[in-house]
């Protein structure tokens, strides 16, 4: 019979198996291009394939793409931009469909693995883990800030008053942990060094496309905690991130639209793990969210922004079209003004001695 004559399919190793990387990109060529080559650096054992997720840029990258040698590379082109959160979503999608991998690896096109984290990410027992994140950090070698991993802060009473009184080093994971060998369960991360097995993806389903931009990873860890799954933060394996939102240090987004998403989406994460909390510790975020305008040249669509954000997140409405969200943060001083070199009282400053000088 048919049955008699199949060899029994293979047992795959204990270890990490087929790891496929799913990589998001729009209008960012050079650094796909880093990203990329530092992936493929990596011998086909532990890297199967590379998917990277075009989201409809126009400065080149499709023709990159095509005119790529290597046969581990393969591409989605969206015809329009689907933001962080679509494009992991169609990515991954593609990868299970065309690839059959073991894990899938996300990180965005600015960020890309040291020499030997993949090699480590093979040499670690995986069986027991399902998801598990690296540990992040600049070029620099400064831990990356938007890429520190957190336990939820409203999960315990304890966790709670060390929040309240060590702020965030009361419940995000510190430095020298994030520099250690030891593997730690940890709440949250983000999608840059992020592994996650078919077993839980196949279990929870895909990121969540109407988030686009920013908490779109944190929906997802609560939608795998909720489901039973541990993230573990592995600090052996070191990814790095040229992020490049905040160039001078604030927390003031450049471009300006990315405010709109952050906090929108911000608030939504509140809404689903502060329980009572939600209420107060949404305004508290709103104050100083309002208090952060005074960094901002454009500050009438900065606010026009966070206002819809506010709107939404309370009216559940995660369908606002990207385009106007768009034209709204360019409506006043364009693209490239978006946030102001110094802060108001240095602004003021700044305006006497103009005066005294006159």
């Amino acid at each position: 019979m048919l049955e008699e004559t199949l060899s029994p399919p293979k047992q795959r190793s204990p270890h990490a198996g087929r790891v496929v990387a799913v990589v998001v990109t729009h209008n960012r060529l050079a650094h796909l291009q880093r990203c990329v080559g530092a992936l493929l650096s990596a011998p086909a054992e532990h890297l199967a394939k590379v998917v990277v997720v075009d989201n409809a840029s126009r400065d080149g990258t499709a023709e990159w793409l095509s005119g790529h040698k290597d046969g581990r590379l393969s591409w989605v082109t969206s015809q329009e931009n689907l933001g962080g959160a679509g494009g992991f979503a169609q990515g991954i999608s593609h990868a299970l469909d065309a690839f059959d991998p073991d894990w899938i690896l996300l990180l965005d096109d600015d960020a890309y693995p040291e020499a030997d984290a993949l090699a480590g990410f093979h040499r670690t027992e995986r069986s027991t883990h399902q998801v598990v994140c690296a540990s992040v950090f600049h070029p620099n070698d400064q831990v990356s800030a938007l890429n520190r991993p957190f336990w939820d802060p409203f999960r315990t009473k304890s966790r709670f008053v060390r929040a309240c009184f060590q702020g965030k080093a009361g419940y995000y994971v510190s430095d020298q942990k994030m520099r250690g060998t030891d593997q730690l369960p940890v709440d949250f991360a983000t999608f840059v060094g992020f592994f996650v097995s078919k077993e839980a993806l196949l279990t929870v389903g895909l990121p969540d496309p109407l988030f686009f931009l920013y908490c779109d990873d944190l929906e997802y860890y609560l939608r795998l905690r909720r489901a039973g799954f541990q993230l573990v933060l592995d600090p052996s394996l070191k990814f790095l991130h040229d992020c490049a939102t905040f160039p001078t240090g604030r927390r003031v987004y450049d471009p300006l639209w990315k405010s709109y998403y952050a906090h929108r989406n911000g608030l939504w994460i509140v809404g689903q793990t502060a329980g009572w909390l939600k209420v107060p510790v949404s305004l508290g975020l709103c104050g100083v969210w309002v208090w952060r305008a005074l960094f901002y040249r454009n500050r009438r669509d900065y606010l026009t922004l966070l206002w819809w954000a506010i709107k939404d997140a309370a009216n559940r409405n995660m369908s606002r079209p990207h385009k106007d969200i768009l034209r709204r943060a360019a409506w006043g001083s364009g693209w490239k003004s978006t946030i102001s070199a110094r802060p108001i009282v240095a602004k003021i400053k700044l305006l006497k001695a103009t005066k005294k000088g006159a």
